[in-house]
């Protein structure tokens, strides 16, 4: 299997060492990784220091019939586009997943339903997603395209695609047509969402609407997470008509058959 999403403590909310998934890939019958690592910018301030994290990976044992590759989930925000491009235009990144983890410069919570309704919350957050993928161009692929689904304490975590349909048409299709591609997150299955991020009738939409570049990842933040619930994906991406997955080296993207 291969993971295209993986935090390790260099995270803020990563548990487990990089070394820690290192050690126990085999086990889980990973022959690729991916670590990417939260780059995030907030009231001014990055949640991360990219020297360090670039300094860790280097230094890091690898066996010869493993692939680790070094990426970074970038959190857009429109108030520090500058700072972030800039930032990450000086890492040899092999991959970047481009995500919104804000909403108008705020944190994505469980407070944020406190005074609004769902269905307000969600279309702002699409709303975000729109305005930063016209914005910001340097990534591979956009995560969780539907996680907001993970929050709000509600008793279910019930996402009806066909009241939404229109905005995120809008969103794949600025994704295809600007040639990036969209992230398989298995962790729904963790949050009883009984379904990854974005859920199956967002990928056969993306499908219809000519999107091919797909990359599957557990958004694992504990070495046992290492993926978690990836055949699930990779069997639910062929029932979706998906042949191949994807791989990036050096932002160079590659594809990779699905075994059935």
């Amino acid at each position: 299997m291969i993971d295209y999403h993986v935090h390790s403590n260099i995270s803020y909310d990563g548990k487990s060492s990089p070394q820690e998934y290192i050690d126990i890939a085999h086990l889980k019958g990973i022959k690729e990784f991916t670590f990417t690592e939260h780059f995030d910018y907030l009231n001014g301030v990055s949640n991360i220091n990219l020297d360090n994290y670039y300094s860790s990976f280097k230094n890091l044992t690898i066996p010869d019939d493993l692939s680790v590759n070094f990426g970074v989930e970038v959190g857009f925000n429109k108030h520090y586009k500058t700072t972030i491009e800039s930032a990450i235009s000086k890492y040899p990144f092999d991959f970047i997943i481009g995500s919104s983890h804000s909403i108008g410069g705020f944190e994505i919570n469980d407070e944020l339903f406190d005074s609004r309704c769902r269905s307000d919350v969600y279309l702002m957050y699409f709303n975000e997603i729109i305005n930063n993928i016209k914005l910001f161009t340097n990534y591979d692929v956009y995560g969780h395209l539907d996680h907001i689904v993970r929050y709000g304490n509600f008793d279910d975590n019930i996402f009806d695609y066909i009241n939404y349909i229109n905005i995120i048409d809008e969103i794949l299709k600025v994704i295809i047509s600007n040639g990036k591609g969209l992230e398989v997150n298995s962790s729904g299955y963790r949050f009883n969402s009984n379904n990854p991020y974005p859920c199956v009738d967002i990928l056969k939409r993306y499908k219809e609407l000519g999107g091919e570049i797909i990359t599957v990842g557990s958004d694992a933040h504990k070495y046992w997470e290492l993926g978690r619930d990836l055949d699930i994906v990779y069997e639910l991406l062929l029932k979706c008509g998906f042949d191949y997955i994807n791989i990036f080296h050096n932002r160079n993207v590659s594809y990779v058959k699905i075994k059935k």
